[in-house]
């Protein structure tokens, strides 16, 4: 996707998901929340802890008029400076804030329908919105919106820029939040983005990536606002970065209806479902988990009997246990450029020494995929072993446990394909390659321990095994001795 495009989609959730605008809304009097507006102003967005190059500038100070129940305000001219000269010329920000009994603030905002793009000084682009709603409640206490209720239909994004000249149309979007306040300085809440009727088009309107609908929940589990605006140079050491801000947070998505060109082949999937959880950030190893599971798999056709290996469903769950946060922690953020406590190789085998420690395991729970003909289950664990006697590098150890059912189905249409093209004097190119497909699934199919399932369908295992010395297992057998047969 153009980086125009991106850039695009990340500004308008910024906006319409940052508590900037509203955090120095605390007073009832209108010079003085003007004063505390300017100053608010001088430090949004919140510190990033990354290395962000985006820069907001702001054109002069905002206008506060008191109404009869509320005040309306004026944020002057805004532009955004994202890296590599671009910039985005938002305009004017038009807020209505009303005092509540509750000491919190409803605030609604208007967004600027049009904003151009420019690259240096040539125009790049635009962002158009058709219709918009932005509601929330923001607490002067917390410094953050309790609630979120947003909605804009007709985006677009033009980038001018592009060799195809791009433009990404979203025919609604919407934001919504839920937050509840555990103490003071900490919340626990929902956020949820869901957006309809995506496309991607070239010049010539044609459509490069379509989706249908996505919904995306984002859970917190007592999040510790004072901290999530630290600056990064204010940060002593990882450790006090990484504790204490989270318990957990989770992600769960659902997007319908992909489709796209890859080497002009449509790919994509009816309906596609993930979810994400880590749990226990805020203790000395965490877990992690995912979940996938997909529906309708569009991919790509090289080679006929490829068609056969193409999985219609997919279920998936991996699951990292006793993960430890601290060495993780300085890892990751080494590599992101946060801060750089030592060598990426240093960090990495403190990592590696930390995880074989902890005793932190990668578990399989579970990875099936079927369709027509063959359908397959994997399953396993693995875990960082200490290195051997007289060595030095760290090396996993544990199995897995693979499952085909309808290789042999797979064969035999393999061979059944074959025939038909020698019987057609087809393309012996494409037969050839036939030819080599079957030769290694047969090869594939000896190497297996063969069973029945329930339904007396032939099953063929694999049991993989990779112990402390290094060696690789294969039913029992060194996988170095099966190469050579």
């Amino acid at each position: 996707m153009p980086r125009l495009i991106l850039l695009a989609t990340a500004f308008i959730l910024a906006i319409t998901t940052g508590p900037g605008f509203a955090q120095t809304v605390t007073v009832e009097d209108a010079t003085v929340i003007k004063t505390m507006i300017s100053e608010g102003l001088k430090t949004f967005p919140p510190a990033c802890i990354f290395k962000c190059p985006t820069e907001y500038r702001w054109a002069g100070e905002p206008q506060v008029i008191s109404a009869v129940d509320h005040y309306d305000v004026t944020l002057p001219a805004l532009t955004i400076e994202a890296g590599l000269k671009t910039r985005f010329d938002v305009g004017e920000i038009h807020l209505k804030v009303t005092p509540r009994p509750d000491a919190n603030y409803a605030v609604e905002v208007i967004l600027p329908s049009a904003i151009s793009v420019r690259q240096g000084d040539a125009p790049a682009g635009a962002i158009t919105i058709g219709n918009q709603r932005f509601t929330g409640v923001w607490s002067p206490a917390a410094q953050i919106f309790l609630t979120i209720d947003s909605a804009y239909k007709d985006v677009v994004v033009v980038d001018a820029m592009a060799e195809d000249n791009s433009r990404l149309r979203v025919g609604s979007l919407s934001v919504m939040q839920e937050f509840r306040l555990d103490k003071a300085d900490t919340a626990s809440g929902t956020e949820t983005i869901r957006f309809s009727d995506l496309m991607l088009t070239d010049r010539q309107e044609n459509p490069r990536l379509m989706i249908g609908g996505m919904a995306m929940e984002l859970g917190y589990d007592h999040l510790d606002i004072s901290k999530t605006e630290d600056d990064q140079d204010a940060v002593a050491d990882t450790k006090s970065l990484w504790d204490g801000i989270l318990n957990g947070v989770s992600i769960n998505a659902r997007i319908s209806g992909l489709s796209g060109s890859l080497e002009k082949e449509r790919v994509g999937f009816d309906q596609l479902s993930f979810a994400i959880s880590a749990l226990n950030l805020d203790k000395e190893t965490s877990t992690i988990s995912l979940d996938v599971k997909a529906d309708g798999l569009k991919l790509p056709l090289y080679v006929p009997i490829i068609e056969i290996f193409k999985p219609k469903q997919l279920n998936a769950r991996v699951l990292l246990d006793k993960l430890p946060n601290t060495a993780t922690a300085s890892y990751l953020f080494s590599l992101a450029g946060i801060k750089q406590e030592d060598t990426p190789a240093s960090l990495q085998k403190k990592l590696f020494e930390a995880i074989s420690k902890a005793g932190a395991e990668l578990r399989v729970e579970r990875v099936t995929f079927d369709n027509s003909l063959l359908s397959a289950s994997i399953t396993g664990a693995a875990r960082m072993a200490e290195p051997a006697e007289g060595q030095t590098a760290f090396k996993p150890v544990g199995g897995a446990e693979i499952s085909l059912r309808g290789l042999d189905l797979v064969i035999q249409r393999g061979r059944d394909g074959i025939a038909t093209l020698k019987k057609q004097k087809a393309d012996a190119a494409l037969n050839l390659k036939m030819q080599e497909m079957v030769a290694k699934l047969l090869a594939l199919q000896l190497l297996g321990q063969q069973s029945k399932d329930a339904d007396g369908a032939e099953l063929r295992t694999y049991k993989i095994e990779a112990t402390p010395t290094g060696a690789i297992l294969l039913n029992g057998g060194d996988i170095k001795t099966l190469k050579k047969l």
